[in-house]
């Protein structure tokens, strides 16, 4: 089990097992959310997770006009997880909410064609310039 929580503490987040999917992911939507030019991301099944707390959401359109609800605290307004469409049985949860960092390294390097040319890893990704396939 690992365990997490927002930036005051008001949400905690447990998972059981380890994510279906480990990636870094460059879309506009991840450099918005995190001010940064990546996100490291985490995804499990929803029965994997625990949410504690009560969150607001945010439903938005996403790349290729998919839908992608963020979930965050009502209090610091971080954003601890979030549901897309296109992954409906999946939760996607920032790998920076957690207390630990015990995760494997990223499998995946996705939406590429929105990389900043800096931006380089030493990690054998699959790198993809859209959605994981």
């Amino acid at each position: 089990m690992r365990t997490g929580e927002c930036g005051c503490g008001n949400i905690k987040i447990r998972t059981n097992g380890e994510p279906e999917i480990r990636l870094i992911c460059h879309c506009k939507s991840c450099q918005k959310r995190t001010g940064s030019d990546y996100s490291h991301n985490v995804y499990f099944f929803h029965e994997q997770v625990e949410i504690i707390g009560e969150v607001k959401n945010y439903t938005r359109t996403a790349q290729e006009d998919r839908f992608l609800t963020n979930y965050f605290c009502p209090e610091c307004g971080m954003t601890l997880y979030w549901h897309m469409d296109v992954l409906p049985k999946i939760t996607g949860i920032a790998i920076s909410v957690f207390d630990v960092d015990d995760f494997d390294m990223p499998e995946e390097s996705i939406w590429e064609k929105f990389k900043r040319p800096w931006v380089e890893f030493s990690l054998q990704l699959k790198h993809l310039h859209g959605q994981s396939e």
